[in-house]
């Protein structure tokens, strides 16, 4: 989702190629690390737990990195947000296969699996009519 601001982002933030390429792969680094301590955490303080843990690490660094107007800050959360964001999917799934019935556990792991495509579906379409192509100085008026 996010290379579709980094290109208004570049004017807003005055970033260079090297700085856009460090906030956009930084997220893959961060669900790698979020993915690998998720499993483990939800093994150690059980998968509810773990998982509203993982919802709020998510929320937190996301809404700190949308006020975030500092590049190398905005690489911190991402990388957090990444993390938070790749316990909820581990988590999540493994939690699903334990509490639901048999009857309907498939169904609602693809429901689960399809959500997330669905929603960058629908934030491409959000993006593509709300903001300006190449510019984001609307956003001085909120």
């Amino acid at each position: 989702m996010l290379s579709w601001i980094l290109l208004g982002a570049e004017k807003e933030l005055g970033l260079t190629s090297t700085q856009q390429g460090l906030i956009a792969s930084i997220t893959l680094v961060g669900t790698t690390f979020g993915a690998m301590i998720g499993g483990a955490l939800g093994d150690i303080i059980g998968r509810k737990k773990s998982l509203i843990v993982a919802l709020l690490v998510s929320t937190i660094f996301n809404l700190l990195s949308a006020v975030s107007f500092h590049w190398m800050v905005i690489v911190v959360m991402r990388f957090f947000q990444a993390g938070g964001s790749a316990m909820v999917m581990v988590i999540g799934k493994v939690y699903i296969a334990e509490t639901h019935p048999r009857s309907c556990r498939g169904e609602h792991a693809v429901l689960t699996d399809s959500a997330s495509s669905q929603g960058a579906s629908l934030i491409a379409i959000n993006n593509y009519l709300y903001i300006p192509a190449n510019d984001m100085l609307f956003l001085q008026y909120f």
